[in-house]
């Protein structure tokens, strides 16, 4: 009977000793955010709620694999929702790309009072076995004075990974940034 104390009480030693394991969340990654003071904002758009696909609703990581199937593991989790993430980061893009132009998500007190609107479906976004991301999104811009549509068009953009988990975060970052380079295109 001893025996069997003793080898629980290594036991438990041993697992308290291992410490807690880490829980690793992963976000987009944004550019630096410029200020802008009220007199150098000409304009204001909004960033309407990004609409995503179902299978991507979700805070853990989806993964296509190479025969097209989706992998959804639990292990890889996102920091936050990865729709306003994708707007929050289209923002700051937008912001930097177009100078004296105050970007904002829906969610933001500053949304308010916008010259434009942005409406995003995301039809796809995701890395492609950690070794490509692939991103392919449907998009509208409209002025909020009288809802009349200035552009629409879609976006996709394929960009290389190189098969970690997070270089392929970080190019889902990079896509993102591509897709708001389109949109500065039209808003300009």
């Amino acid at each position: 009977m001893k025996f069997f104390a003793l080898i629980f009480a290594i036991l438990l030693v041993a697992s308290c000793a291992s410490g807690p394991a880490i829980d690793t969340r992963y976000t987009l990654s944004a550019p630096p955010a410029k200020s802008l003071s009220s007199s150098q904002v000409a304009r204001k758009v909004i960033i309407a709620p990004v609409l995503l696909p179902s299978e991507l609703k979700r805070s853990s990581i989806v993964v296509k694999r190479s025969n097209g199937e989706m992998a959804i593991d639990d292990d890889l989790r996102w920091a936050g929702s990865l729709d306003d993430q994708i707007a929050r980061l289209l923002a700051l893009h937008l912001e930097n790309n177009l100078g004296n132009t105050l970007v904002v998500t829906e969610q933001s007190t500053a949304a308010s009072d916008a010259d434009f609107s942005i409406t995003v479906d995301i039809n796809r976004f995701e890395p492609v076995e950690f070794e490509r991301v692939e991103l392919d999104a449907s998009w509208t811009v409209v002025t909020l004075g009288d809802q009349r549509k200035v552009a629409s068009g879609r976006s996709s953009h394929q960009l290389q990974a190189d098969g970690s988990v997070s270089d392929a975060i970080k190019k889902m970052s990079d896509a993102v940034g591509k897709l708001a380079e389109d949109l500065a295109i039209e808003i300009r």
